[in-house]
């Protein structure tokens, strides 16, 4: 849970710091347009590396994650 509130607390202060300036260079649009190409392309990272543990033991998961 911590790495996550990490995680949460890094892209917060990276898209704080780089919106005024990409909405100046690129528009508003754009700028709005960068952070949704992002984000699809998170989520298809997620979809795709994660694996499913829907239904299995601890121990079977143990067992994914040592791979």
């Amino acid at each position: 849970m911590s790495l996550g509130i990490v995680a949460n607390h890094v892209t917060c202060s990276i898209i704080s710091m780089t919106f005024i300036s990409l909405a100046n260079s690129i528009t508003m649009a754009g700028c709005f347009l960068v952070y949704a190409i992002t984000a699809v392309a998170s989520v298809v990272f997620v979809y795709m590396r994660l694996l499913e543990t829907k239904g299995r033991s601890l121990e079977d998961i143990d067992v994914l994650f040592a791979k």
